[in-house]
């Protein structure tokens, strides 16, 4: 499998960037409140990075144990192909709530004096972004060994 498309992300991050900062713009501009995230949803984006990244372990050790020379029990190749759809279904999701809060964030900075509504996005933004890092290093984990024929044939 290929690894993730970063023009991919950006765009999605992007995408729901404007998008937020345009909802919140028309909500305000309509006497609504500001269509804010809970935090509970950027620490959940957070544990879902966690959990990927560390499902991806066995996969890790058995690509350093093998370009390292040494023998040992090859991962199940089901469960390394989960982790690694997993981990890019997280990727979306990261980068998705990353530009929400982060236009979030911006619009409440540009338009409004509330420091605490300016803190949890971007508080919020942060955790997305951890999440986010930990989908990236779950799926650079899942990459299958180098073989050492390769650079043999050349």
């Amino acid at each position: 499998m290929n690894s993730s498309n970063a023009k991919g992300l950006l765009l999605i991050g992007s995408v729901t960037f404007v998008i937020a900062a345009a909802t919140a713009q028309l909500a305000t501009g309509f006497g609504f409140a500001i269509p804010s995230a809970p935090i509970s949803l950027a620490v959940t984006v957070v544990v879902i990075g966690i959990a990927v990244a560390i499902a991806a372990i066995p996969i890790a050790r058995y690509r350093r144990q093998k370009e390292a020379g040494k023998t040992s029990k090859r991962p199940n190749p089901f469960y390394a192909v989960r982790v690694l759809l997993f981990a890019r279904a997280a990727q979306i999701t990261s980068v998705g709530f990353l530009g929400w809060h982060a236009g979030l964030a911006l619009w409440l900075i540009a338009f409004t004096p509330s420091l605490n509504l300016v803190q949890e996005s971007s508080f919020a933004a942060l955790l997305c972004l951890l999440g986010l890092a930990g989908a990236l290093l779950a799926e650079w984990n899942c990459k299958a060994p180098r073989d050492g024929d390769e650079n043999e044939a050349a």
